[in-house]
């Protein structure tokens, strides 16, 4: 399969996109400090500029969204102006920045901190609810997240060390158990960034240096492949009226001679159907 370019706005690091409703879609250039708005039956893109970073985010059971970057974790309106500083960063940041997250079926938020040049173990995964807790450490990059269908496993990316993990999940507590492999990237070409699942359980994982999104089982087997004309695509989602259409974005960063679509966001057609982005609830 091949994707389109649907706007092409040169992103350093696009990142952390979802689906605020079925017909708008949110990203972020975490480098280029701007939030993105798609609207899908319009095809039109908005960029604000922002005084902060923005890494991820997602929509709350009040219509409001939730997002952690440089300011810490807060909360905001559709035109992504600060509510509510829900936490400051719990980290140092001259050395530490968060990542990638995502709202998981337990309400929380779910989100990946990493050191500024992802060589150090520092990284972690941590779960916000009304506080604060690390569930995995010693981390490189971590990223991309998702959930199995009927919500008992986790996958967690760490893109440094190459690799996807699936945890046994309960959704009443919030706790994982039970680690194991679900993706070894070594002999494939590019490392695993972001992700999406789609309602059947495949995990469609973005390979950031390989101008490919992969289709994996949910046995981890590779089924799909989905080229994208950047080097470095970054992040996917499902979004749209039925959540047919997943959507990727992508980065100039580490591009040595950007081409035309390095840092557009780009669709593509995996002829499956995604799902509703859960809410945060806390």
């Amino acid at each position: 399969m091949n994707a389109e370019p649907v706007s092409s706005p040169g992103n350093i690091l696009g990142e952390g996109p979802f689906s605020f409703s079925n017909k708008r879609l949110f990203w972020f250039d975490i480098f280029g400090s701007s939030v993105y708005s798609h609207d899908i039956a319009e095809n039109r893109t908005r960029e604000t500029g922002l005084d902060e970073f923005i890494c991820c985010a997602g929509p709350t059971v009040l219509n409001e969204i939730i997002a952690a970057g440089s300011n810490g974790v807060a909360v905001y309106n559709e035109q992504f102006k600060p509510e509510k500083i829900l936490f400051e960063p719990p980290f140092n940041t001259d050395e530490l920045r968060f990542n990638d997250g995502k709202t998981g079926p337990d309400g929380a938020f779910w989100v990946g901190v990493m050191s500024h040049g992802g060589d150090q173990k520092t990284g972690m995964l941590l779960r916000i609810t009304d506080r604060i807790e690390c569930v995995i450490d010693h981390m490189l990059i971590p990223n991309g997240l998702g959930w199995s269908p009927d919500e008992k496993t986790m996958y967690v990316t760490d893109t440094g060390k190459g690799i996807i993990m699936q945890w046994s999940f309960n959704k009443d507590c919030g706790r994982i158990t039970s680690e194991r492999l679900f993706v070894d990237s070594a002999l494939m070409d590019g490392v695993p960034d972001g992700l999406s699942v789609d309602s059947v359980g495949n995990v469609w994982s973005v390979f950031w240096g390989s101008s490919r999104v992969n289709g994996f089982r949910p046995s981890g087997e590779k089924f799909a492949e989905i080229r994208v004309d950047a080097e470095n695509p970054t992040s996917c989602c499902f979004a749209g009226i039925d959540y047919s259409t997943l959507y990727i974005t992508s980065a100039t960063h580490s591009v040595d001679e950007p081409r035309v679509h390095d840092g557009a966001l780009f669709k593509a057609a995996t002829g499956t159907v995604g799902k509703p982005p859960y809410k945060f609830k806390f």
